[in-house]
């Protein structure tokens, strides 16, 4: 015998907390894996499948059949042959209770605290590669999971004189953030009004962006979990020296594309200097609450030297911590320069023609993420445009770990448009797309993509500046209005009057209407066969003798 049984006997519309919740009076509470409530044909009684922790639990509940009540109602009970779930999530450590902090660690013994979140639930296990902390907001259920490639490093601090021990993970990216569907219907078993896992599952949970005002988790570059000063963390080193937890603010000029930092409104940086601070930033390599007025006139070309600060900022992407004090330390590799006998050198290479440096962007569901300038083959709008590289760039669509986006993260599948416009990384797209990008004094509005950036969740977007807009671009790209939509426009003809083909390995449909035609046609081939050749003398044909005559 199994784990799973099958209880009938239920009344109708008896929900599957409900079932549980009785279940678990006589086997003790979390002993059930999973419950899925059905409807009986033509029967008013409904019945429970349902999964055991354990093969004694079932094998009780089974030699209770018939002797079981669910009001005036007696259960029947008999045992299955197959698991609701086969291969049930198995977790080494579960931290109830626990308090998540998001922010950025702005030096080895402090935490600036930008948001936190109590009574949370962690869970994880072996094998599983990420994770799951669940908690709830405003009435609102969430899990966040942290994979294994967005952690950079992990610090267990555990102050003297204190009943608590902070568990520090420092980021690469931020969580991927679910919100637990609430939709309840009577109509569709899927629900969670009829389904229950105790280890959650993926068909309650849908993607969704940061939930948090001013978008606080998109701002954290480290999580702090404070969890119980006597629960045991196996393989982790610890340090007793002091921490504290400072709380913080917001440092993010944009306040849904997080996090994007700029200087003070008497300093005016270059666009290439200012979108390398904002990349050193948006990887870890600098905490944004550290960017005060003093380090943004350390990196002013009217105060320093151009080629130092480049240097510098090159040199802060390559160390193997994070910068908490950067100015001090770009006081201090200026001062190596100024003394140096051999003058810096900028650290930009000269490109071979036809190839061009342009910026990227990637857009997640929580964070921003500036890149380059890299190396791209030039194409025929950069070339025509020669002097405003610069206000051309790619913006990307990933997911956190910079992995392609899949569809169903944007809708699920078989929703309509309405129901996607009401998922967050839809209308995070969307208003990027409508609203566009401001870093420092430009404004990076849609330009257009290609086939293959489309493919790939990607578009071109401009920074207008005096005489020169993205309408301006489209219009000299050419007059696309005019044409028109085969998909659109073109009616579903009966098979008879169309015709398709693969020859010379091309597919192709034809349907004949004449707002679709072409002006420039093209005669189609003639595969009529050649006529039988006539000759003008007649022919013998030769008979074999010698086989006729046997």
């Amino acid at each position: 015998m199994g784990k799973t049984v099958k209880v009938y006997g239920f009344p109708s519309r008896v929900t599957a907390e409900a079932a549980k919740s009785y279940l678990e009076s006589h086997t003790g509470e979390g002993t059930i894996e999973a419950l899925k409530m059905r409807q009986a044909k033509n029967h008013p009684r409904s019945y429970a499948i349902v999964q055991f922790t354990t093969i004694e639990k079932a094998e009780y509940v089974v030699s209770r059949s018939r002797q079981l009540y669910f009001g005036t109602s007696y259960l029947k009970v008999q045992a299955m042959d197959h698991d609701v779930i086969p291969r049930p999530k198995t977790f080494l450590h579960v931290i109830e209770g626990a308090v998540l902090h998001f922010g950025c660690q702005t030096s080895r013994e402090k935490f600036s605290d930008l948001w936190r979140a109590t009574d949370v639930l962690m869970k994880f296990g072996h094998g599983m590669r990420k994770l799951h902390f669940y908690l709830s907001h405003h009435g609102t259920d969430y899990k966040l999971d942290l994979r294994y490639e967005n952690i950079w490093q992990i610090e267990l601090h555990r102050p003297r004189g204190q009943h608590v021990k902070y568990l520090v993970f420092q980021l690469f990216g931020a969580p991927r953030i679910f919100e637990k569907d609430v939709r309840m219907s009577f109509n569709s078993y899927d629900g969670p009004l009829w389904n229950f896992y105790k280890a959650g599952s993926d068909d309650q949970w849908v993607r969704t962006t940061d939930f948090t005002q001013s978008c606080r988790i998109g701002h954290a570059s480290s999580l702090c979990l404070e969890i119980p000063h006597d629960f045991r963390l196996l393989d982790l080193a610890d340090s007793d020296g002091k921490f504290i937890l400072e709380d913080g603010s917001p440092f993010s000029q944009n306040p849904s594309l997080v996090p994007i930092v700029g200087p003070p409104l008497k300093v005016d940086l270059p666009f290439e200097i200012l979108f390398k601070v904002n990349l050193l930033v948006q990887n870890g390599c600098l905490p944004g609450p550290a960017l005060d007025a003093d380090f943004y006139k350390l990196v002013d070309p009217q105060r320093v030297p151009i080629v130092w600060i480049q240097l510098a900022l090159e040199k802060l992407f390559y160390l193997k911590e994070c910068c908490y004090e950067p100015s001090r330390w770009l006081q201090e590799q200026y001062t190596k320069h100024h003394g140096s006998q051999n003058p810096a050198r900028s650290p930009a290479i000269s490109l071979d023609d036809g190839l061009v440096y342009t910026h990227r962007i990637q857009i997640t569901p929580c964070k921003v993420y500036f890149a380059g300038p890299e190396v791209n083959v030039s194409n025929r709008v950069l070339r025509h445009f020669p002097d405003d590289i610069e206000n051309f760039i790619r913006v990307s669509f990933v997911d956190e770990e910079l992995d392609k986006i899949h569809s169903t993260d944007v809708a699920s599948r078989g929703s309509s448009v309405q129901d996607a416009k009401k998922r967050g990384i839809y209308n995070r797209i969307f208003s990027t797309l409508r609203d566009g990008i401001v870093i420092g004094g430009k404004k990076f509005e849609f330009l257009a993509f290609s086939a293959s950036q489309l493919r790939e969740n990607s578009c071109w977007m401009f920074a207008s500046r005096y005489g020169l807009t993205a309408d301006d671009i489209r219009k000299w790209m050419g007059d696309f209005r005019q044409i028109r939509n085969v998909a659109k426009y073109a009616a579903r003809p009966h098979p008879n009057e169309c015709s398709g083909s693969d020859l010379d390995g091309d597919i192709y449909f034809v349907c004949w209407d004449s707002e679709l035609i072409p002006p420039e046609q093209i005669p189609p081939m003639d595969y009529t066969p050649q006529p039988t050749m006539q000759l003008d003398h007649d022919v013998t044909i030769e008979v074999p003798y010698i086989l006729h005559t046997m």
